[in-house]
């Protein structure tokens, strides 16, 4: 994964994965733009982020209802389908061409803990929770309200609770 920076490419890298929902476009790009000012985390960038870090986590959870963390690490090409109730952990590390749909959440089991890493390609159904320090395998395919509470292979699909392969 890449450091932000602040052009045209890292601001728009979601654009295309979620054409037809501008809704979802303009809160991924304000996400892009705030982790592009953030960095360095130096007080002269923090001054000049604060008001689009303000407005961003203002438009992703009251408009969206959408929790994405500005510290979390997304890889390009985040997919983000119908965008309600979604929650990550700003320790989460979510790979290339990820797809989430609503109700999804990624996150620890206590306060602190270890948080999920989804590989490139996964796609995460409705209301599909991931939880603890698992990995979710490149490809992978976790199904509707699925409880994932151990690491997934590469290419599988799992659904139930907890979450076992099909």
């Amino acid at each position: 994964m890449t450091d932000p920076v602040l052009n045209r490419a890292w601001l728009t890298q979601d654009w295309s994965v979620n054409a037809g929902a501008p809704r979802l476009q303009l809160m991924l790009v304000l996400f892009r733009l705030a982790q592009a000012l953030r960095r360095p985390f130096d007080r002269r960038c923090r001054i000049i982020a604060l008001p689009i870090v303000v407005l961003y986590t203002w438009y992703a959870e009251a408009l969206c209802s959408v929790e994405l963390p500005v510290r979390t690490r997304v890889g390009p090409r985040l997919r983000v389908r119908h965008g309600f109730g979604i929650v990550f952990n700003d320790a989460c590390v979510v790979g290339a061409d990820v797809e989430v749909r609503h109700g999804v959440t990624l996150g620890n089991k206590v306060e602190g803990g270890a948080c999920p890493t989804l590989e490139d390609g996964v796609s995460l159904g409705v209301n599909a929770t991931v939880l603890g320090g698992v990995r979710i395998g490149r490809g992978a395919i976790v199904g509707a309200g699925a409880v994932v509470v151990h690491d997934v292979a590469p290419g599988v699909t799992v659904v139930g609770t907890p979450a076992k392969p099909v």
